[in-house]
């Protein structure tokens, strides 16, 4: 994740919901525009990698990122009660930025994606 590049992208796909107290208590599917690749990719950098085994914590979501060259990764999104998320890619697991700013990004780019829908000229 460290060196994935927006412009390598094909498509992201997000899903969550099952969201802590403050936020909308929804599930929600849509595919990232491709002007917030760069900001969901952040959220994956720099995460450190968990050494002792986590405990098994609520699902938050998942960020399905498929590349140009047919690659394929998938992270799952745990809640970690306000600490830093947990998220798995593979076998491992990192330890990252906040459950709230994972989820306010998300619930943000979900709205970018919705506006960018509505703004489409019709054929």
């Amino acid at each position: 994740m460290e060196t994935l590049a927006a412009k390598d992208v094909a498509s992201i796909e997000i899903i969550y919901g099952n969201l802590p107290a403050g936020f909308p208590d929804t599930v929600e599917v849509f595919q990232a525009a491709p002007e917030d690749f760069e900001r969901l990719l952040a959220l994956l950098r720099g995460g450190e990698r968990a050494r002792q085994p986590v405990p098994s914590m609520p699902g938050l979501g998942r960020i399905r990122i498929r590349l140009h060259s047919g690659e394929e990764f998938v992270a799952d999104l745990c809640h970690t009660g306000g600490g830093p998320v947990a998220y798995h890619i593979g076998q491992s697991t990192y330890w990252g930025g906040s459950d709230k700013e994972f989820i306010r990004t998300l619930i943000e780019c979900k709205n970018h994606a919705q506006e960018k829908t509505r703004t489409l000229p019709a054929n």
